[in-house]
């Protein structure tokens, strides 16, 4: 967003600021139970990334423990490669 963005530099280089800021924004824009509301939902909802370390591996996340939880998978969804052809 133009929030996250605007706390980069002029040459919009984040410089290890970008994923502080991104967990900023979502910590004021989810509510408090919005791990629970996806919990709930009929529909599965899923966020994917790859782990690299220590095992290189796909992770799909379809539940979230806590509204933490939901940040941190979307935070490493954002900013990790993904796609069902890596290996």
């Amino acid at each position: 967003s133009i929030r996250v963005s605007g706390r980069c530099n002029p040459l919009f280089l984040a410089r290890g600021k970008l994923l502080p800021s991104l967990h900023n924004e979502l910590d004021s824009l989810l509510g408090m139970n919005a791990h629970e509301i996806l919990n709930e939902r009929e529909a599965i909802v899923g966020l994917a990334h790859r782990e690299l370390f220590p095992e290189n591996k796909p992770i799909l996340k379809t539940h979230f423990e806590t509204r933490d939880c939901l940040m941190d998978a979307v935070c490493k969804h954002t900013f990790q490669q993904t796609s069902p052809f890596a290996r």
